[in-house]
């Protein structure tokens, strides 16, 4: 690909140029216009694998400084994913469906600038500006009675919440139709799910991590595969010592098609648990005049003990 950055298109430019020169360049990588294949290439690029990138500017008349403070690619890992059925017995997806995936921030959207989430402070950057804040944005249009659409981020080692008590999720609705739900497990049938009705406005929903434990107890001892208790489910057997994959989306649980849009902001483990560790080390050397050298090293640490480093 090539990628033009434009330096005097106010269309393009998100903040600036200060009274230093500085200013805040964003480039669509869907704008046709400016991301462009030279017709030098000839296979397919793609997005999904960039080992290599070259910088080059051009277009300058007289001599001048060129200064770039950062270069990078931004946007969210959330994955859409195509709308679902939630069990067999609905109706089929159809056609006029649709669920995407976006981003509503502090700069563009001022919808989301005139209702931000509460609690969150983005903070202010060197100049005085406010810091970038935003949320994602899930937006489903006719979503069928029983369908569901998802978006989900994946790792490629898992992750361990073990160490935390709960987690908090903040949930905006533009209505008080359908639910929005919240998965994290190893995959798509091993997980644990938190269910949000939608309301107008901002939710800020705080779940303790033993409830959805002591839920997976219960199933496991039922022998069930699945089991919902309140806004709490358990599918399968997700564990909180290996979470792989994390899920977000909108379900219609309506009579009704479901058009909403839900912003969801910040997700985060809270409480950790600060239970006092020990260690002790004892350290000993005997010398009998030059007959005898006797040296012993005593060492034990518990569990909660952790050392920094390795």
């Amino acid at each position: 690909f090539r990628v033009r950055i434009p330096l005097d298109d106010p269309e393009y430019i998100v903040h600036g140029p200060n009274e230093y020169g500085w200013m805040l360049v964003s480039v669509p990588l869907n704008d046709s216009v400016l991301v462009t294949v030279p017709d030098i290439v000839t296979g397919e690029p793609t997005w999904s694998k960039v080992v290599y990138a070259r910088l080059w500017v051009q277009g300058f008349t007289q001599p001048d400084t060129l200064e770039i403070h950062d270069l990078g690619m931004v946007g969210n890992r959330w994955e859409r994913r195509e709308i679902q059925m939630c069990d067999s017995i609905v109706p089929p997806v159809q056609p006029g469906e649709q669920f995407t995936v976006s981003v509503v921030n502090n700069r563009e959207n001022q919808e989301y600038i005139a209702d931000p989430p509460p609690g969150v402070d983005p903070g202010k950057d060197d100049y005085g500006n406010v810091k970038l804040e935003q949320s994602l944005s899930l937006n489903c249009v006719n979503l069928l009675a029983g369908h569901q659409g998802i978006a989900r981020q994946d790792f490629y080692t898992g992750a361990d919440y073990t160490s935390y008590q709960s987690f908090r999720i903040l949930v905006h609705g533009d209505g008080d139709q359908g639910e929005a739900f919240f998965q994290m497990g190893r995959d798509s049938v091993n997980y644990y799910e938190l269910t949000v009705p939608l309301q107008r406005g901002w939710q800020v929903i705080d779940v303790p991590l033993q409830d959805m434990v002591s839920l997976k107890l219960l199933k496991d001892m039922q022998g069930m595969e699945y089991m919902r208790s309140g806004n709490l489910a358990v599918m399968g057997t997700p564990s909180f010592a290996n979470v792989l994959t994390l899920a977000l989306g909108v379900r219609n649980d309506l009579g009704v098609p479901l058009t909403a849009e839900v912003w969801i902001n910040d997700i985060t483990l809270r409480d950790p648990y600060r239970n006092r560790g020990y260690a002790h080390r004892l350290t000993a050397a005997v010398n009998f005049a030059d007959l005898l050298s006797i040296n012993g090293d005593y060492r034990m640490v518990d569990a909660e003990f952790h050392s920094l480093g390795v």
